[in-house]
């Protein structure tokens, strides 16, 4: 009876024992498990281009950051705190054989006051490499690609509005000259019309008046013959 219970004691120690291991271990692969997950780094990582200085910003040309749009809207950032000058040079740097240059070269000469045909031939550039662009940049480019557009449309009119208005003036002035040439004719006219005017009336007022009759031409005859008559009777 004694040693029933002595074998009994022993097994329930044994698995008590085994248990606490059990427990041990487990507790152990669970710390192991979570320290190797912390470790782990991750294979493919967003940068984020927000923050990049713009100084190195147009010597990027590698894959993973011309791929990617916030590289293309930093630029974008980066090219407006340029002056005319800094954005002209910096894009005559750059080629324009890839569409990545070309992207650039097209970012860097918004800044600058080029003219619309510039603007025209950069644009249809872009356009010439579109293909080659990647599917997750097209959206950006078609953005882009809108407002050069419409810059160019806006311009366009501006230019046919100004050539309008260049033409009114032309003709208003033409207008202007043609009403003082017709002005100085009707000053003309009426001073001579004033004029004939003022001889009538100086004519008029010599004209006998309506209620006096001539002389007769007999009574002057007679008077001329008794002048006549007189001094031969002096002597």
């Amino acid at each position: 009876m004694k040693a029933r219970c002595s074998d009994g004691r022993v097994r329930g120690s044994v698995l008590a024992l085994l248990a606490l291991l059990a427990g041990c271990v487990d507790t152990t692969h669970h710390r192991i498990a979570i320290r190797d997950v912390e470790n782990v780094t991750p294979r493919e990582q967003v940068s984020d281009y927000r923050l990049m200085q713009c100084d190195s910003l147009w010597r990027i040309d590698d894959r993973d950051a011309v791929n990617n749009a916030l590289y293309w809207l930093r630029a974008m950032d980066c090219a407006e705190r340029l002056t005319p000058q800094q954005a002209r040079e910096a894009a005559q740097t750059l080629g324009s054989a890839t569409w990545d240059q070309a992207f650039k070269q097209s970012i860097l000469l918004d800044q600058v006051k080029i003219t619309p045909a510039e603007r025209r031939q950069a644009l249809e550039r872009l356009h010439g490499l579109h293909t080659d662009f990647p599917a997750a940049l097209r959206p950006l480019l078609q953005t882009w690609q809108d407002k050069q557009t419409f810059w160019l449309a806006l311009t366009d009119e501006r230019i046919r509005t100004q050539r309008l208005q260049e033409a009114n003036d032309k003709q208003l002035e033409a207008m202007r000259v043609q009403q003082s040439n017709l002005q100085y004719q009707l000053d003309v006219t009426t001073r001579k019309l004033e004029n004939l005017t003022d001889i009538e009336r100086q004519l008029s007022t010599r004209k006998p008046m309506s209620g006096e009759l001539p002389e007769p031409a007999a009574s002057h005859e007679s008077g001329a013959a008794e002048r006549h008559a007189a001094p031969a009777a002096s002597k």
